[in-house]
């Protein structure tokens, strides 16, 4: 017997996996040419990892390519659909955090009012906490013998089969 939920007319199944408090998990199997609908992450993020096979990706309007081995993240309120590309059934793993905060998020034709900001306040309602300013880590200070240019830490870019390496800094 699978453990798998089909979902009917759909060309994909599902798997809940692991569940604790906020943090769930599960595993997703998509058949060639058929898509996981468009779907709003209300409750949380959902990050996703293909384990086999070619998806594409489309988070609100932009649509990108995830291949095995790869991983893409769904911020909390956006809507998003995952295609298979490939030829045969692509699986992805995915972990679901729910937002603490369980109030809802406004759509973008919601937040169009000019007075209104995301939270859907006045932007008088809208206060800074003064506590913020702790919360940033202090920003290091150049040495002497570093130029105004160069970073701390070295960038690292990610090469067109997925390898890192560090880019030269000058």
């Amino acid at each position: 017997m699978s453990r798998f939920k089909v979902i009917p007319e759909s060309g994909y199944k599902h798997h809940s996996g692991l569940a604790c408090g906020e943090i769930s998990s599960g595993v997703m199997k998509i058949q060639p040419d058929c898509e996981k609908p468009n779907r709003r992450t209300n409750a949380g993020t959902v990050i996703f990892y293909v384990t086999k096979g070619r998806v594409e990706v489309t988070i609100n309007d932009c649509t990108f390519a995830v291949t095995t081995g790869g991983q893409f993240m769904v911020p909390r309120g956006n809507q998003y659909s995952i295609k298979n590309a490939s030829r045969d059934d692509c699986t992805i793993f995915y972990a679901r955090v729910k937002a603490h905060d369980v109030t809802p998020v406004p759509r973008a034709d919601e937040c169009k009012d000019e007075r209104k900001g995301n939270t859907g306040r006045s932007k008088k309602e809208q206060t800074k906490p003064e506590s913020k300013k702790l919360l940033q880590p202090p920003s290091p200070e150049p040495s002497p013998e570093s130029s105004s240019l160069s970073s701390p830490e070295p960038m690292v870019v990610v090469t067109k089969k997925g390898r890192s390496k560090k880019a030269a800094t000058s």
